[in-house]
């Protein structure tokens, strides 16, 4: 398995809702943050487009 040095690039930066979004396939998201101090990351929402956006 692969090492990720930055969560970050693995999801785009969703300036609106100030989270990481990461595309699991056409229709779901996993939404998530990045706590750099202590070193982790928060699983906010894993769910479809619409759910997180609210719209298609």
């Amino acid at each position: 398995m692969s090492k990720v040095a930055n969560p970050a690039d693995l999801g785009e930066y969703k300036v609106n809702l100030r989270v990481f979004a990461y595309e699991l396939g056409r229709n779901d998201r996993i939404i998530y943050d990045i706590n750099y101090q202590t070193n982790t990351i928060v699983f906010l929402r894993v769910c479809d487009h619409k759910s997180v956006y609210g719209k298609d």
